[in-house]
């Protein structure tokens, strides 16, 4: 009688996955596949170690202080990349230890359950000739002769049956105790090696890191502004080229790196949100709405009408017309998602009238409450309008609108959290005007701030190393308390305009959290006259926003803003003030016969 015919076999009793699988296939697959991370390991370190020799090679004696933290930098990612290496390789050695003692034990139960089984089956055969039977291995033997079903007085041949399927349970415990010892080893390898590399998923997928994300993570982590415009410099234009191409939403709001190529990085986001942005309106389902009850589906609003329209006035504008060869030449020097508000919110943006990086003469315009590029053409009209009346006085002008904050709402105004995160975006925009011209080459700024535009310019000046040359306040709606003077402020000088009848100024100062009036004596502002204008707004809009930035032609005599020859009010006389300012006008005697008491409202 043959083991065959009890239907007694090793794999009944070593159930369950083997645990050692045809010899070493498994061991080679987990190899294999940690050949691969290896190989991602090595192809990042040689790509950091090229990206520095090649730094090296083109930074000039000039960046010193760059090369050191780049070399810094990069020797620390090389280490970091040699240390999980080497724990990686050490992790695979631990494995392989395990898994062949596994695989050693796995023999040698395998030899031992083939011995227990040939036991078996000689007791099998002496149990047969005598009237027992089995029908599993491990079945209790069954006799058919005059003793009965109970074997406890069973001959000597019984009780070695019953030894042998003893010993056999202890070996297939021991066999499921094998297997589970390695899917445990397995799964504390695999996490140990996952915990290595900074994206298991790229790596599992063989997929090498970007060079240029990695050159752009290495520009967006260095110090300062100053930095990255000396190292960006250092690049060779095709590089530069690429990393627009490769990584434009970073370049475009990297601070340091020049406004001409931020602008090309810009217009690149721009044209892909646009895209977006009408597919979302396309596919909006007016059904999904709470509107439904109430309204008919041509009757709902499309919310990504009001995005789309934007967007696609930023393209007229900086994409489809000539840009930088416009007059004057225009750039989007920032432009992103608002965080603070949904993804139907107009973008954040920021746009400079004239260049940027070369101007000598450059005036930045920070706007106040509940304003955003869904409103930018009038606002661009104005920007445009100063741009040319200082470039009557000046040369190698520039004119920002500075828009790249959340403004408050109207029951957000009281409140300086948006102030506070305004100050912090508009501190390091005004850091990186200086930081992207040469060392030495001067630029006169001027900070123009509306409104509640006035708060967040304090506090971005308020006890800061930072300097500008002027700052003016424009129908202030109050500064935090800790700015009490204009000693406080890093500014050469400051200036304060208010209308008397400005009663949204008024307001703002009354209630909320910047109850400082900067046209009250104490302040030390200089208060240029303004007695005879009227309301909050000392710039009255000069172009709507369904006229391209094209389309907006600035010619004496056609608008209130120019002169008080042609006929303009006192707020006239406040943007002359705004523009010899700016200009620093030697002729500007006028300016000093405008000064005033100043306004009080207390």
């Amino acid at each position: 009688m043959s083991l065959a015919d009890h239907a007694f076999s090793a794999s009944q009793i070593l159930d369950g996955p083997d645990p050692c699988p045809g010899g070493e296939t498994q061991l080679d697959d987990l190899r294999g596949a940690l050949t691969i991370r290896g190989q991602d390991w090595e192809n990042s370190r040689q790509n950091y170690l090229a990206s520095y020799e090649r730094l090296q090679d083109e930074v000039s004696a000039t960046a010193e202080s760059v090369r050191t933290v780049i070399s810094s930098m990069l020797v620390a990612q090389t280490a970091a990349l040699s240390e999980a290496a080497t724990a990686g390789a050490h992790a695979i050695r631990e494995c392989q230890d395990a898994r062949s003692q596994i695989c050693a034990k796995a023999a040698s139960l395998r030899t031992e359950v083939d011995a227990e089984l040939a036991a078996l089956e000689h007791v099998a055969a002496e149990l047969a000739l005598r009237g027992f039977t089995l029908s599993r291995w491990d079945a209790p033997p069954h006799w058919t002769g005059s003793l009965g079903p109970d074997t406890a007085g069973a001959p000597p041949w019984v009780a070695r049956c019953l030894a042998v399927q003893t010993r056999l349970r202890k070996l297939q415990s021991q066999w499921r105790h094998l297997h589970a010892q390695r899917q445990h080893i397995d799964a504390h390898t695999r996490a140990r090696l996952e915990a290595l590399l900074p994206d298991a998923r790229t790596a599992a997928a063989g997929a090498h890191p970007s060079p240029a994300a990695d050159l752009t993570a290495l520009l967006a982590s260095l110090p300062s502004p100053a930095s990255v415009a000396q190292l960006w410099s250092a690049l060779p234009e095709a590089a530069r080229t690429r990393l627009i191409a490769m990584c434009p939403e970073q370049i475009g709001n990297l601070p340091g790196i020049p406004y001409r190529d931020r602008h090309r990085a810009n217009t690149r986001v721009l044209e892909s949100a646009l895209a977006e942005a009408r597919a979302q309106e396309q596919s909006w389902d007016a059904s999904a709405t709470w509107l439904t009850r109430i309204t008919t589906p041509s009757e709902r609003p499309n919310p990504w009408t009001m995005r789309v329209t934007v967007l696609e006035r930023l393209w007229q504008d900086f994409v489809s017309s000539p840009g930088a060869a416009a007059d004057p030449p225009r750039f989007l020097i920032s432009f992103s998602d608002d965080p603070e508000r949904s993804e139907i919110a107009p973008p954040r943006v920021a746009i400079a009238f004239g260049d940027l990086d070369s101007a000598r003469t450059v005036a930045t315009i920070v706007q106040g409450m509940n304003s955003s590029s869904e409103h930018y053409r009038q606002s661009a009209a104005t920007a445009v309008e100063l741009y040319h009346s200082v470039g009557d006085i000046v040369d190698d002008q520039a004119v920002v609108l500075w828009m790249d904050y959340t403004s408050p709402t109207t029951l957000e105004e009281p409140l300086l959290d948006r102030a506070e995160a305004g100050a912090s975006r508009l501190g390091e925009f005004l850091d990186t005007v200086a930081a992207t011209r040469s060392a030495g080459e001067p630029v006169r700024h001027t900070l123009i701030a509306h409104s509640y535009g006035t708060a967040v310019a304090a506090l971005a000046l308020h006890d800061s190393p930072r300097q500008v040359d002027n700052l003016v306040l424009l129908g202030s709606a109050g500064l935090p308390a800790r700015v009490s003077d204009t000693a406080e402020l890093a500014a050469d000088r400051v200036f304060a305009m208010a209308s008397p009848d400005d009663y949204v100024a008024l307001l703002g100062q009354s209630v909320g959290s910047h109850p400082v009036n900067p046209n009250n004596p104490y302040f030390g502002a200089t208060v240029p006259r303004a007695a005879d204008s009227s309301g909050h707004a000392l710039f009255p809009a000069v172009s709507s926003e369904n006229v391209s930035l094209d389309e907006v032609n600035i010619l004496p005599g056609e608008t209130a803003l120019l002169t008080p020859e042609t006929g303009g009010s006192n707020a006239t006389q406040a943007y002359l003030a705004v523009v010899d300012i700016v200009a620093a006008n030697p002729d500007a005697q006028w300016l000093e016969q405008c000064l005033a008491p100043p306004q009080l409202y207390d």
